[in-house]
């Protein structure tokens, strides 16, 4: 996933407004691929809209993904003589 393509679904999950640029290469193939998945739905004049219910599942899905923890580890000594 891109921060594009995060970002688009963020822009879905607070306002029904098309996301700027949406008509940018990237974001009209980020966006077929939304609605082919069912996140998203697209009006007869182009524009989109958000299967909410889908779409809070995978935003929520996003969100959980914890952050990295940073560990200490010796260096593997297998290889030093």
């Amino acid at each position: 996933m891109t921060p594009l393509e995060i970002e688009i679904l963020l822009n879905y999950h607070y306002r029904d407004d098309e996301p700027p640029n949406a008509d940018s290469p990237a974001q009209k193939e980020a966006l077929d691929n939304f609605v082919h998945a069912g996140i998203l739905g697209r009006r007869d004049d182009g524009t989109h809209w958000a299967n909410q219910r889908a779409l809070k599942l995978y935003i929520d899905a996003i969100c959980a993904v914890p952050l990295p923890v940073r560990v200490w580890q010796l260096p593997d000594n297998q290889n030093t003589k």
